[in-house]
């Protein structure tokens, strides 16, 4: 009875997996060149950063412009007052509760303040272009990171299949081997021999899936995935027919990286955002000047007369007045906030200096490194050429009985070395082409963004 109840429960277990196998089959979410490069725009942290100060910046501006608009306020008062009071009538004091209310409604507006509200509307202008710059800046560096590691993952399945079809070839051999020592025509120690290199070429293999799994980890954090979800990313198509043929000036890519950066043209926006906050800190050695106007009423049961008539009539009582303040000494407040900024303004002048440097730096080594790349690509070329002859000479050799194993393994492993190598150059040159892009500024995302 036991082993039929168990019977039922495998059963059922064995149909749960077949209905459920299918479903999670079903949800592997695919995931484009395209669609990344969306997802990471959508959801990158440093994106929504630089969003939220692109805001920030915007709504200083609103604030600095809403500095010329008066202050308006309302104020409502009322009071319920216990002792004596005199009352005039009657001649005497008298102990009695006293009910007051107030209300007057003020407005204040600022006519001059040493140019600080136009200097600070002013400033906030610069600070919100290079926030946007800033931001264009961020974007291209997200677009950039998902390129690359596209460019990695690809590279990584290139190098899965090398390793598949070596160890293809390897078991091909060991058959081979395999028959030859039966007919006695190979010594065994062949066969043990290549079936150590068939152990090796599945280690190779085991550890080319893991760099290749370690690639589509890296991009599932960059484009913050579900870390529990399935995804099957959907590699583009590298055009390699032009690749290697791009020529490059570096006194040309100098020019345009100084002008297309966007990261250096907001630290120039920012200059002059500190240029205006010394004129903002200068504006309080000037006098102020504002107009104030108010109006208002008031009641109190003390007088023998209706709240209608004392509100809306005798106690109604309005003013207007202007205001003019001299500094005379501050406590050097001015003078040290004058220094402040002065300090801020050479500090972004010199990160002006110091970016424009490390730009220069950046073009001279991407040029640089691109013309190694190309060299070692079309290096690698020759080498795969050249061992992929030299293994099919030492395979008839071995064939015939001419050349040992030895020989033959080691142009086989010459050959799989010299395909991952040019696997890795390619791949190599095509980033190195879009390091120049990015480092100048150039870099575009759409779709053929690796072409």
């Amino acid at each position: 009875m036991r082993s039929g109840m168990l019977t039922r429960i495998c059963a059922l277990g064995a149909l749960w997996v077949m209905l459920v196998t299918p479903t999670l089959a079903q949800q592997v979410q695919r995931i484009t060149f395209e669609e990344a490069l969306r997802l990471a725009l959508q959801r990158n942290p440093a994106i929504q950063q630089a969003a939220n100060e692109r805001k920030r910046s915007e709504i200083g501006l609103a604030s600095a412009r809403s500095n010329f608009l008066p202050d308006l306020s309302l104020s409502i008062g009322a009071s319920r007052d216990y002792g004596r009071n005199f009352v005039l009538e009657e001649g005497r004091l008298v102990n009695q509760i006293t009910h007051y209310f107030s209300s007057s409604i003020a407005a204040n507006l600022n006519l001059f303040n040493g140019f600080r509200d136009l200097n600070a509307v002013a400033q906030a202008r610069y600070q919100v272009a290079a926030s946007e710059l800033n931001f264009v800046r961020q974007r291209e560096t997200v677009l950039f990171n998902v390129i690359s590691t596209f460019l990695a993952l690809i590279e990584a399945q290139e190098q899965v299949r090398i390793q598949e079809e070596n160890l293809a070839a390897q078991r091909a051999l060991l058959e081979q081997i395999e028959a030859f020592v039966q007919v006695g025509s190979r010594p065994v120690a062949d066969l043990y021999q290549q079936q150590a290199q068939v152990a090796a070429a599945e280690l190779n293999l085991i550890n080319a899936r893991r760099n290749q799994q370690l690639q589509e980890a890296n991009l599932i954090q960059l484009l913050q995935l579900d870390p529990f979800g399935a995804y099957e990313f959907v590699i583009p198509e590298v055009d390699t027919q032009a690749l290697g043929l791009r020529e490059y000036d570096v006194q040309v890519l100098l020019q345009a990286a100084l002008e297309r950066r966007s990261d250096l043209q907001a630290l120039e926006e920012q200059i002059q955002a500190a240029a205006y906050g010394v004129r903002i800190a200068r504006a309080t050695y000037w006098p102020t000047i504002s107009l104030r106007a108010s109006y208002g009423s008031s009641y109190t049961d003390l007088a023998p007369v209706a709240f209608r008539d004392q509100f809306f009539d005798r106690n109604r009582r309005g003013s207007i007045g202007l205001s003019l303040s001299f500094p005379i000494f501050d406590r050097f407040t001015t003078r040290h906030n004058v220094q402040r900024a002065r300090i801020e303004l050479e500090n972004t002048r010199l990160r002006l200096q110091q970016l424009r440097q490390e730009i220069a730096t950046q073009v001279r080594q991407a040029y640089l490194d691109y013309e190694t790349a190309r060299q070692q690509y079309k290096t690698a070329q020759v080498q795969l050429q050249a061992a992929r002859q030299a293994l099919e000479a030492a395979q008839e050799r071995y064939n015939v009985g001419s050349a040992t194993l030895v020989e033959l393994t080691q142009a086989r492993a010459t050959y799989v070395q010299a395909e991952s190598d040019l696997v890795r150059a390619r791949y190599t040159l095509v980033f190195r082409q879009k390091l120049i892009d990015y480092y100048v500024g150039t870099l575009v995302p759409e779709l053929d963004a690796l072409r």
